[in-house]
Formats: structure tokens, sequence, C-alpha cells
């Protein structure tokens, strides 16, 4: 069984937030595809925010992930 198929997802997503990531990647995706790193590269700092805003609450109900 490989390592990521035994974790399970650090927080509630909702479908709101899950649609969020999706339509980020596509962005980010399309960007790369059409050569434009810099709009690549906004959507991408504009995704990990999103990411590092909740990585305390990640952090409290898994502090196993954040170990070693």
């Amino acid at each position: 069984m490989s390592p990521s198929s035994t974790i399970s997802p650090p927080i509630a997503a909702t479908a709101s937030t899950l649609i969020d990531g999706a339509v980020f990647g596509i962005t980010i995706v399309e960007a790369i595809a059409a050569g434009s790193a810099k709009r690549a590269q906004e959507s991408l700092r504009e995704h990990l925010s999103g990411t590092l805003a909740q990585a305390e609450e990640i952090r409290k109900a898994h502090p196993e992930y954040f170990s070693g």
C-alpha cells in the first residue's frame, strides 16, 4: 500500500473547496501549457495561500504530519 493511500484528508473538504482546488489546478496547467510563467506563478501562489491559511488547523488535527 502506498503512503498516500493511508493518509486521510487533513480537514473536512466541502464541495466548494474541492471545486476551488480543481479550478486552480486547471488554471495552473492551462497557464503552463500557454507558456505563461507569470500567470502560472500567480495562480499557484493564490492556491498555496489558501493551503497555508489552513496549516495551523491541519497541524492541530494531525501533528504526526509535522513530526520528524
